[in-house]
């Protein structure tokens, strides 16, 4: 029993090794993209190091997520188009409808509701790196037009 559990756990590191230093390859191509468009609320000297770690620990949360998800589907496309829609569908719409909540800034009741969910949708992945990705946008904006009213 003592040998099954430890070459399990083999497996299952070697994998998840794996599919983090393929998931790196692919953050390095997101960032080539970020660094060739200049899209300057990431790429800023400030901020940059925040992308790189927002996108590593995106890949770090999700990835041992997906794997348990992988015994659900008997055809492995049927899977991976199943999942990716959630996936979308679960960012999508957890950022937005925070971020939404957040400009009633005038109404107690949803101010409180957003509290709260902003706390719930951490357990989503998807909607911290939606949510990450919003506010270093919107921190750098902020950041650079009080920047801008001073000179």
């Amino acid at each position: 029993m003592t040998l099954f559990f430890s070459e399990a756990i083999t497996y299952w590191w070697a994998n998840y090794v794996w599919d983090l230093t393929n998931y790196c390859v692919s953050i390095t191509f997101c960032i080539i993209i970020f660094l060739a468009f200049n899209i300057e609320a990431y790429v800023a000297k400030t901020n940059f190091l925040c992308l790189i770690l927002l996108l590593f620990l995106y890949g770090f949360a999700i990835i041992p997520i997906m794997y348990p998800m992988s015994y659900l589907f008997k055809s492995s496309s049927t899977g991976f188009v199943v999942v990716s829609s959630i996936n979308i569908f679960i960012g999508i719409m957890t950022t937005i409808s925070t971020v939404t909540l957040e400009s009633f800034n005038d109404e107690d009741d949803l101010i409180r509701i957003n509290n709260i969910l902003t706390k719930v949708f951490l357990i989503f992945p998807h909607y911290c790196l939606g949510r990450g990705l919003f506010d270093i946008s919107k921190t750098h904006s902020v950041f650079k037009s009080g920047l801008d009213g001073k000179q």
